[in-house]
């Protein structure tokens, strides 16, 4: 069993252990620069932040500049806000007396860590966003400028020979005739009449050679219609 004098030197012994182990470390932080101050090595001796900047970290090795709206005197760890009658200064400001009425101001003034704010507000849009001006194609002979459609609608212009061309046959066939309809312009899409098996454009016109079964070639040669139909027109004399 240990003799209770020896208990008081362990005591003593743990204590300066401690004391060797810690030592460096509140060294350390008794040395770095306060909030408010800055070094070119975060540690002491540091200087004061300049009047107009300000920052909030600990072992700062640079300030940060106020931002519009607000001020600081020196060796601020923050920038203070201008009152709501005159809320606007410029950035960088060191006394109230710079406060005065317009825009352009911020409403927080704070670091993000060792990261400085935007001293002014993001730039917002004067208006709408404006679209891009689609520009037409010089297009060769018998060729006509139809436009291209998408999801989004008008994506531009192609030149289309509009005297073969299957889908834009006769003019521009636009989404004003989905179902082979003839266009306001005067193109017909001849793929997508219904009912056809076989269509070509010749000359500017749908020509459709074959109707799917169960249909026949109207009368204007335009559409395939049910050949029931065409038996009970023929039927009534018509």
């Amino acid at each position: 069993m240990p003799s209770p004098t020896c208990r008081p030197v362990v005591m003593v012994i743990f204590t300066l252990l401690l004391a060797l182990i810690c030592a460096p470390i509140s060294g350390r932080a008794a040395n770095t620069c306060s909030p408010g101050s800055f070094s070119s090595s975060g540690t002491k001796p540091c200087d004061d932040c300049p009047a107009g900047t300000f920052t909030s970290q600990t072992g700062a090795t640079s300030c940060c500049q106020c931002c519009a709206g607000f001020y600081s005197m020196s060796g601020a760890s923050s920038c203070s806000q201008c009152n709501s009658n005159h809320p606007y200064s410029p950035p960088g400001s060191t006394s109230p007396s710079q406060c005065q009425s317009g825009t352009g101001f911020v409403t927080s003034c704070t670091m993000s860590g060792s990261t400085c704010p935007s001293v002014t507000p993001s730039p917002v849009s004067s208006g709408p966003p404006r679209r891009r001006a689609i520009k037409r194609q010089l297009c060769p002979k018998d060729h006509k400028n139809c436009p291209v459609y998408g999801m989004s609608g008008l994506r531009g212009y192609e030149c289309v020979d509009i005297h073969n061309d299957l889908e834009s046959c006769g003019g521009c066939a636009g989404n004003d005739s989905p179902f082979g309809q003839r266009a306001e312009d005067g193109g017909r899409d001849c793929s997508a009449i219904p009912n056809v098996d076989f269509v070509s454009c010749q000359g500017g016109k749908c020509i459709i050679e074959n109707c799917s079964e169960g249909y026949v070639l109207s009368a204007n040669g335009e559409e395939c219609t049910p050949f029931f139909d065409r038996v009970s027109l023929q039927m009534n004399g018509n």
